[in-house]
């Protein structure tokens, strides 16, 4: 019990957070830059039919 509970959190500890976390902040990043770039293209798309 001892040895699997130390191999998971060795597995967990290495493999799944880091990846989970580096995916979750590539996501981020991407949505972000998305949205940021969604957000001038309709601010544009506003000015063009506005003026």
């Amino acid at each position: 019990m001892r040895r699997r509970r130390v191999s998971v959190g060795n597995a967990v500890l290495n493999g799944r957070p880091g990846m989970e976390l580096g995916e979750l902040l590539a996501l981020a990043f991407l949505v972000l830059s998305l949205c940021a770039a969604y957000a001038l293209s309709f601010d544009r798309f506003l000015g063009r039919w506005g003026r």
